[in-house]
Parts: C-alpha cells; structure tokens; sequence
C-alpha cells in the first residue's frame, strides 16, 4: 500500500513540472502485467456522479484502481492558449447555422480534431472530451480471470480493507461495454458499469430491463433520487488559468422514471449552487484591475515576510509614469479640500497608488516616490487624505503641513511597505463602496469584518501584512456573491445580503486557516429552491450530467444500487470512441448538405444524442 503512495506523490510532482519532458514515474505493478494505483473513488469518471459515494457502504472512498501497465502516450493537464470563456453547454435556438444547434451538436467529427488543441472552451459534447481519465483498460474476458484471481490471491497486505475497481473494454468494441468492475469482498458487495450508448429508444429500453433484474414484485421496498448538474462555469486549465475554478448548480428530486431520460425537475426540488473560484482564475471578476491589484498587494505582503523573495510588478507603460506624476503634483498644488475629500473620491494617495501600481520595478517606483517626497517637503502639495488613512504616506502629508515633514529613506523594504499600504487603503475603500451599493451591506458591519480578519492574522503577521492580508477574503467574496446575483431572479434578491454574509464569514474563515500557503481554496455552497433561480440558467443550458439513482432492499437489508447516469463528456476515451461511432448519422447528412444551406436548416436537431448512458450497478450479497 506504501508503495502505491508514493507513486501517486511523484505522478503530482510530475504532473506540477514545469519541464515536459520530465520522464513519467514507474508505476506500481501486479502480476507482472498490470498496473495498480491508489485513487478516490469520487475521482473515477461515472461513478464519481453517484450523490453520495459514502452511502454505497464500501470498505473505503479510496479503491486500488487496476489496469494494464502498457501506457497510451500520456498528456499533462490540457492548456488552453485562449483565455476565452463560452457557456459550454448552451443550446443557441438563433436561425443563424453558424451559431445555433448545427453548430454545437452536430458539428463535423474532423472539425472537432481540428480544434482538438482546446483553443476554446466550446461545447465539445457527444464527440470530445476536455481531459480523458488516465486509464488503460483489459478486455473484459481477462478482467473475469483477474478479478478470481485477486480474489484467491489479494496483490496487497492491506492494512485496511479497500474496494478493487478494474478498468475494463468491450473485446469487439461493441455496446454495451462494461467499463468498470468493483470488488469489495469485505463489505460482500460487487459491482459493474456499462457503456449503453447514446440517449435513444434502444438504450431506454436496456435500462429497463436491467432495472427489470430486481423486480418490484421481489422487492419492494424502493427509493428514487434524481439529479441534474448544470455546470455554469466549467473548470478547464490554461495557460493563464492553472488553478480554475467552476460553478455548478446541482438539483435534486426524488419522482420520476429512470428510463425517462433528461427528465425536468419539479418545482418542489432543492438545489445546491457550489462556487469555487480557484486561484487567479480571472473569469470570476467583474473587475479584473483590482483583482490585479489585490494580487499585487498579496504578493509585496509576501515580499515583507520573506525578503528573499522577488518583487512581481505588472508592467504597464512605464514610460508615461513620471509624466501621470508630475500632473498629479500639479494637481495636489491646486486643491485644498478644507472638509477633507468625499467617501467615493479618489484621493492623492489612491491615485499615487495608481501610478506606483504600473511600475517596472521596486527601482523606478522608489524614484517615482522620491519625486512625490521631494514635493512634499517643497510644500507643493495641499491635498487632504480621508480621515481614516492608515498609511504612512498619509501621515507624512499631513506632517508636510505642519511644517515637521522629514523625507524617509527609501530602501527596499521600506520602500514596499509603502506602497503596500497606500494600495491597501485604497482597495479597503473600493471593496467597502462595492459592498454597500450592490450588495447592500452597511460599511460599519464591513469594517467590523475585517478589522477581526486583521486582529486574527497579527497572530502569524506584522500590522501592515495583515491589513494587506485582510483584503484577500473581502474581494474574493464580492466575486462570489456575485455569481449569486446573476444567478438568483428578482423576487429573490432580497436574501442576497443574507447569503453574502455567510459568503464573508466562510472567506474569512478559510483565509486565517490557510495562512502561510501559497494558495488559497475559496468554496462555498447554498442550498436554495429552484425557484429562486433565474430561469435563464436553464433555458440556456442543458444538463452536463443527469442520473438517476434507484436504491432496492428486502425489509431493513440492502440489495442493491442501480444508477442510470447520461453525460455530455466521457471522460473514458475508448469508450468515448465505441459510442462515437455509433452517433446517429444526421451528423454525416449534415455535413454533406452543407452547414449553411437551406436542406442543413430542415434537419430536425436530436440533442439528446449528444449524451452518452451508462449503467451501474452495487449488488449486496
């Protein structure tokens, strides 16, 4: 079982490489000819849609996942080079071919290998998939010699028991294929998963009769969970995006018919919206300049408690900074705000900060300060600050009034600190002025917030740090509760304010935990009716995932678990292919009339077909 440890740690840390031609670890082998992996179960593709994996009653919600030890060519994470983001699995109803169901769902095979490079984030279902399951499946017949095998010869000293799932493929490349098989001798369970094929008659009525294997009359005792997963954002890696995150509304019912495919919720089902932001995934951003600069902030705090570590300025048309200066010390030389400056201003140190933020280096920004103190020490400058500006800099201009202004020296790290300050000040403002006109949230339950974020990040942090610091879980939490907002219809909008504080409190909670990493996990779920939901969401988008789960016993004894489960991506490349090439052949008739004539436009759209069944059954003995 160590061993199998390991090898998941190195295939991470070759996975996290950097270099791409780092050579792939040796895998953990079994019987000379296979290869054994220790793997979440909630990670395998099918049965990771169950609703809840620990219900199934296995040993474990890990499983030594067996395949063979010869390996495909075998592909890092995909990045994409565009940083465009689509809604993946819209259903456009315009007139226009080019963008309407054609488009999507019928779209050429060969154009679909031509843009296999995911330059985008289309809609690739019913032919592609974004990232295949690393899996080398056996034949079926072999995998029945294997499993006897392990069954009379366990590969493993386990400490603990733990469920085996072989992968598996159809001999012939013919449907049904059974792709998975599951053992868990100590929980006296098996089960199997089948590939039917696309949504059709053909496989309706293959899951009827294998429903029809446990029959209501032998056991009577049955209970029915319907789900649907519409994903709102999806989480594909790129260039720029490493870290994504996703948003996905997940709706639950419990009336209704297995073999009714793609089955519409009622009105009484509850569903779940989870946002995960990721890290530096910019899509979740309205603002994507003060995401920047919150970035930014993040990383001088970093550069303060580390000073080893270099300073990361984005470069913006340095060239034209000394001349934005210089207008803005002719600027301060005309105001003199005898109340101070309004909430919603900008003041001289924000738009200092503004310039600062554009520097090419901690150099060039350091002059830039230089200059700013040489003009206050002169007196040039007459502009106020708000009164409750924390920065230094704040306090030198009001020094330069009194006549008792000193200019600091500008080293490195004073130099950071500084500026570090003066962005967070400003950012501190901009977050609050956000939260009170959208949100509706009161700036002195805000300021509350984060000056307890603050008080518990002085324990790990100096002053200035944590009040840098204490900006990461405010603006990650505006991004959140704006999902919400887009999501969330208008007789609804009066508990937005109500979900936004718990949106803060679990930031600010997640931020003080995570302290010290260099990344941090920003996620948050609220149930909610699917009435409150805009109907938008599901007038646009169709189910990435839909499944049904019938659970049957005898009395109080479970017997079985049957789960009927439609995907828009497999994830299972050659499963993907078998059912590929059974695609209804509209597709071909399609391409043939020509995606913009006229005879293209008469042929009827079948949606349904872009999805892929599967079958599963848990059996109890």
């Amino acid at each position: 079982m160590y061993a199998l440890q390991v090898y998941n740690d190195e295939m991470k840390s070759w996975k996290d490489a950097e270099d791409e031609n780092a050579p792939l670890p040796e895998p953990v082998v079994i019987f000379e000819k296979y290869r054994a992996r220790l793997l979440p179960i909630s990670a395998l593709p099918i049965l990771q849609n169950h609703p809840n994996i620990e219900s199934i009653a296995l040993s474990s919600t890990e499983a030594i996942v067996i395949d063979s030890k010869i390996a495909k060519t075998f592909k890092k994470h995909p990045k994409i080079e565009e940083d465009v983001y689509h809604d993946e699995f819209s259903m456009d109803t315009s007139e226009n071919i080019e963008n309407g169901p054609l488009h999507t769902s019928f779209v050429s095979l060969s154009k679909l290998k031509a843009r296999n490079g995911h330059e985008t984030e289309e809609d690739l279902a019913g032919f592609e998939c974004v990232e295949f399951f690393d899996c080398n499946p056996i034949d079926i017949s072999e995998a029945m010699s294997l499993e006897a095998k392990i069954r009379k010869t366990p590969p493993f000293d386990n400490e603990k028991p733990m469920p085996i799932i072989i992968s598996t493929k159809s001999s012939k490349k013919l449907l049904p294929s059974i792709v998975w098989k599951i053992i868990d001798p100590s929980q006296k369970l098996t089960g199997i998963t089948r590939i039917l094929g696309i949504a059709c008659d053909e496989t309706r009525n293959q899951v009827v009769k294998l429903n029809g294997a446990f029959p209501a009359q032998n056991y009577p005792n049955e209970t029915q969970e319907f789900r649907a997963t519409y994903q709102i954002k999806r989480a594909i890696c790129s260039q720029k995006r490493r870290d994504p995150g996703e948003v996905v509304v997940d709706i639950k019912w419990c009336q209704g018919s297995a073999s009714e495919f793609l089955a519409q919720p009622p009105n009484s089902a509850v569903c779940t919206v989870k946002v995960d932001l990721g890290w530096a995934d910019t899509r979740f951003f309205r603002d994507v300049e003060m995401y920047g600069e919150v970035m930014f902030i993040l990383s001088l705090a970093d550069v303060l408690a580390n000073p080893q570590e270099d300073i990361k300025f984005i470069t913006k048309n340095p060239e034209t900074l000394r001349a934005e200066l210089d207008e803005l010390i002719q600027e301060g030389s005309r105001k003199d705000e005898v109340f101070g400056v309004t909430a919603g201003e900008l003041e001289i140190t924000e738009k200092l900060w503004k310039i600062l933020y554009k520097s090419a280096n901690i150099e060039q920004a350091a002059d830039l300060l230089r200059i700013f103190f040489t003009a206050l020490n002169f007196g040039s400058i007459s502009s106020r600050v708000h009164y409750n500006n924390r920065s230094r800099l704040a306090q030198l201009i009001h020094s330069s009034k009194s006549g008792n202004f000193r200019i600091p020296r500008l080293e490195k790290l004073n130099t950071v600190e500084m500026i570090m300050e003066i962005g967070t000040e400003y950012l501190r403002r901009k977050l609050i002025q956000d939260f009170s006109t959208k949100i509706q949230l009161s700036q002195e339950e805000l300021e509350m917030t984060m000056a307890n974020c603050e008080r518990e990040i002085r324990k790990k942090f100096e002053e200035a740090e944590s009040r840098a610091i204490a900006i990461l879980p405010i603006a990650m939490s505006l991004a959140t509760i704006e999902e919400f907002v887009t999501m969330i219809n208008k007789n609804s909008e009066r508990r937005i304010p109500e979900i936004a504080r718990k949106i803060i409190a679990e930031h600010v909670a997640s931020t003080i935990a995570q302290l010290g990493q260099p990344k941090f996990n920003f996620k948050f779920e609220q149930r909610l009716e699917i009435s409150s939901l805009s109907s938008t969401i599901f007038q646009s988008r169709r189910p990435a995932v839909w499944r049904c789960e019938t659970r049957k016993s005898q009395g109080k004894r479970q017997v079985a678990r049957l789960m009927t489960c439609l995907n828009l991506e497999m994830p299972l490349e050659e499963a993907n292919e078998i059912v590929n090439s059974q695609r209804p052949a509209i597709r071909e008739l399609a391409a043939v009339a020509g995606e913009n004539s006229e005879e293209a436009r008469k042929i009827p759209v079948k949606s349904d077909s872009d999805y892929t069944v599967s079958h599963t059954i848990f059996s109890y003995y």
